[in-house]
């Protein structure tokens, strides 16, 4: 049983305990294949879910996004691009 009110720090608090691990590693949740971006409760909400249903909760490590680590100027830019399989 988790509390509804959980959101992604706690999930990510549980499964570090759960896992034992010495580095705290950040995590994000899928419910029902949805990203978990508010509380239990709030998803079961949105979801028209009721709160005693049994979720089936997936847990996958966070990837933060790309960091810009400089610039290389030049003249050229790319406006689109298009790929085809060749068959």
């Amino acid at each position: 049983m988790i509390p509804t009110s959980w959101k992604r720090f706690h999930l990510s608090q549980l499964i570090n305990k759960a896992l034992a691990l010495v580095k705290p590693i950040p995590f994000d949740f899928l419910v029902k294949g949805e990203l978990l971006r508010t509380s239990l409760g709030g998803w079961c909400t949105e979801n028209n879910i009721g709160e005693e249903e049994t979720l089936e909760v997936e847990y996958i490590e966070s990837v933060m996004p790309p960091q810009k680590m400089s610039d290389i100027p030049h003249d050229d830019w790319v406006s689109s691009v298009s790929c085809q399989m060749a068959g």
